[in-house]
Parts: C-alpha cells; structure tokens; sequence
C-alpha cells in the first residue's frame, strides 16, 4: 500500500505511476485521499476521472468532467478527458440515437480541444486530441474529416523524429502515428509506428491496453485485416485455481502433499514460458499457495488478497 502523499504534486505522481501500470483502482484511491486534503487541485480531479473511466465507472467520471468544465476548465486535457467518457458512452450506448448523441458531444468536444491545442502551440496536447477527433470521426462515418486530422496530426508528430524525447512521450507519439496510420489505410506504416511504440513501453501496461482498445475500435470500424493483439502483446494474467493441498486427516487422497514439490516445479515451468504480468488465486490453502504459486513465478511476493505479482 502507497503511504500517504505529503503534496499535490506526488499523489499526481503516484497516481499517474498506477495509471501508467493498469492499477486504476489504486490511483483512484491515492487521488481519492487527496482530494480531501487539496479539494481544488484540478489535476488530481482529472485523474480521478480517468481512474473512473478505466475502472469501468464511465458515467461518473463523465459527470466529474463535466462539473470541472461547467466551472470554466476549457484546457485541452479536461476537454479530452470529458470526450473521451462521451466515446465510451456512445459505444456502451442502448440507443442509436443515445449512441449518436454521445458521438457527436464526444467528436466536437476533441476538435474543440484540438484546435485550442494547436492554437495554443502544445504539440502533446493537439496530438492527443487530434487522434481522438479523428477517431470520433471515423466511429461518426465521416471518414473525409477522419483522414484530413489523421494527416495533420501525423504530420505534427513526424516533425519530431529523431528528437530527444522522454520515453513516456516518444510512446504516446508513436502510438497516435500508428493510430493515424491505421486511419489513413497505410498498414504497414501502422505496424512500424506501433512496433517502435511496443519497443518503450516497458511495464506501461495500462497505457498499452488504451493503446490496443484504440487500434481495436479502428480497425473494427475501418474492417481492417489486423491481429491487434499480436501487434500489441501486453503479457497475459493468469487465474490458479484447483484443490487444496489435502489435510492430513483426509479419507480419500485428492492433492496429497507429497504432490507439492512436483505440483510447484511443473507451475514454474509452465509460468517461466507464460511471463505472466500476474498471477491471481485464492489464499485458502495458507502457506502451500505462497510456496506452489509464489515459488513459481520467481518474484515470490504474495499480496493479502491472493496475488502474485511479477513485478
């Protein structure tokens, strides 16, 4: 568990971190704290609507993002932000015309905060919501609108090849062309674009699945012929389940202990070719689940709640 964060500015911090690793959940309560500390930050509001929105509670976060723009937040991020809470709204949405509504809230909200980025001369921000914008457009079927952003924001990142960059930026620039490439019909482009991406990812596991749910959604609509998830391979969970190790007074032999050093070389084998990202199982077995699963991934760090981590 985190400890408590002694500013604004590290909670942003130890959130974003999280957020970065696919630990919603977490940010969302390290922002949550802090919020009652600093109630004004705007910045840990943002992240707590993001937090929100990929924990899968969409329709709070959008009425935190609405909240904040009502109050005169018109930056690029929150605009981006609220748009993209339209853009899961519209394709959760029980309605064409509840589905159209959000759509359209969602792509004027991005070429909104595009056109403020561009004007205001923050590339990072124009290509954020410039992908977004073209991407609502291509969900919207007005793919002449889609390939002219889809071209202006590849061209504003390509002015930066070969720049010195910090890697979290050069991958959101490599994943935007990639999603531009897509956009523009130019697959092999989108591979390199997205290959190079994978190459800085690292343990940027959250931002890798909003990377793939992006390519996913064009590709699907675009009826492109793609393996996304060869192309973006995040590392896989893995769920241990089974019998308890028996007890010693048990009739019937089903999981004898003696099994237990064969049944923990056989799982380290097995997770050694896996690499899973993590391992999840119950705690009801005690010590013989931190030895047959903790022993088994290398990392032996097992958490209260029954999982193994490979970090």
């Amino acid at each position: 568990m985190d400890a408590a964060a002694e500013t604004p500015d590290t909670a942003i911090e130890m959130a974003d971190q999280h957020l970065k690793k696919g630990e919603p959940l977490v940010a969302y309560n390290i922002v949550q704290e802090a919020l009652t500390r600093w109630p004004a930050n705007r910045r840990l509001t943002q992240l707590q609507a993001l937090a929100l929105a990929r924990s899968g509670d969409i329709e709070r976060a959008n009425e935190l993002l609405e909240g904040l723009v009502k109050q005169g937040m018109d930056d690029s991020e929150t605009l981006g932000l609220l748009a993209r809470t339209h853009k899961d709204l519209a394709i959760a949405a029980p309605s064409p015309t509840s589905r159209a509504r959000h759509l359209q809230a969602g792509y004027e909200l991005y070429a909104r905060a595009y056109e403020n980025a561009r004007r205001d001369d923050t590339a990072d921000a124009a290509w954020y919501t410039g992908i977004n914008a073209a991407t609502m457009a291509v969900l919207r079927e007005n793919l002449d609108a889609a390939r002219r952003i889809a071209r202006e924001v590849s061209d504003l990142c390509a002015k930066l090849d070969g720049a010195d960059e910090p890697a979290g930026a050069r991958y959101w620039r490599e994943a935007t062309m990639g999603e531009a490439a897509l956009i523009l019909g130019d697959i092999p482009r989108a591979r390199s674009r997205y290959a190079q991406a994978m190459a800085l990812a690292g343990r940027r596991f959250g931002d890798v699945s909003s990377t793939r749910r992006q390519a996913r959604l064009l590709a699907q609509h675009l009826d492109l012929d793609l393996d996304v998830g060869d192309m973006l391979r995040v590392p896989p969970l893995v769920v241990f389940s089974g019998h308890m190790i028996d007890r010693a007074d048990r009739p019937v032999a089903r999981f004898p202990a003696s099994l237990e050093a064969a049944v923990r070389d056989a799982l380290r084998e097995k997770l050694a070719a896996l690499a899973p990202l993590a391992v999840y199982g119950s705690a009801a077995c005690g010590q013989p689940v931190e030895r047959c699963v903790g022993a088994a991934l290398g990392a032996r760090h097992l958490e209260g709640n029954g999982r193994a981590s490979a970090s």
